[in-house]
């Protein structure tokens, strides 16, 4: 299960569960305070204390072990920028998908665009024909997010 998916599942079971997630760790919150974390990094790390008044209990648990059991390699996608014109740092792709428009500055996300894409995305963004870019250079594998 991905990350993204655990999230959207975790936190849709209630309103006040929310899943607080660092570069190593996920924490799974109720009202606020943490009950549990998952590790990021280590398959099946998991301590949670699956509290009996918790709501969704059954459901909590079950999304949280499989989260916990899916391979550290499938939980979250190797994420890319785009970079166009190698000499400036001013030159990554951002795209919008509200609009489905694009726009070229640093690698950083901003107003309402994306720099850091999917491979699946970068596919999709490929069959623009308002792009002439020589995607085999121009993709930069990110390192840390």
């Amino acid at each position: 299960m991905k990350t993204s998916e655990f999230k959207k599942k975790f936190e849709a079971l209630n309103d006040k569960y929310e899943l607080a997630v660092t570069k190593s760790t996920v924490y799974l919150k109720y009202g606020g305070s943490a009950f549990g974390y998952i590790e990021r990094e280590i398959q099946f790390g998991v301590n949670v204390n699956f509290n009996q008044g918790l709501p969704n209990l059954k459901k909590l648990y079950s999304l949280a072990t499989e989260y916990a059991g899916t391979p550290v390699g499938d939980r979250d996608p190797k994420l890319y920028w785009v970079h166009a014109l190698k000499t400036t740092d001013d030159s990554y792709l951002l795209a919008s998908d509200k609009d489905k428009s694009f726009y070229f500055l640093g690698e950083k996300d901003i107003y309402g665009f994306k720099a850091k894409f999917t491979k699946a995305e970068i596919e999709q963004i490929k069959q623009d024909p308002k792009l002439a870019i020589d995607w085999d250079k121009a993709l930069e594998e990110v390192k840390d997010d």
